[in-house]
């Protein structure tokens, strides 16, 4: 759960499906971990085996999350801030102290 209004414009656009994954995840990781773009660059995935690292992320990738963030912000600061709504209560809930039986 996040009140940030760019990060929910981007899960909108990561819903649609037309957007790469991989430069989803980096633009998610950059915005709700705080990771720099220079720290994602270095992310790697190890291997067994003596087998080289293999980047988490391509440049291509991160510069399609780079975009992607773009975007999210620019339909974020056009989206009008909706009211928060107001939690209901019923006048007919009641708490289970209430509703025990008085001996």
């Amino acid at each position: 759960i996040s009140d940030d209004p760019i990060l929910k414009e981007l899960l909108k656009l990561v819903g649609t499906g037309n957007v790469d994954k991989q430069a989803a995840q980096a633009a998610a990781w950059h915005l709700a971990n705080d990771m720099s773009f220079e720290e994602l660059a270095t992310k790697a995935t190890q291997h067994a085996g003596g087998v080289p690292p293999t980047p988490y992320f391509t440049r291509q990738q991160l510069a399609g999350a780079q975009a992607l963030l773009a975007v999210a912000k620019q339909q974020a600061e056009e989206s009008p801030e909706p009211a928060a709504p107001k939690p209901e209560r019923p006048e007919n809930i009641r708490s289970p102290r209430t509703t025990a039986a008085v001996k």
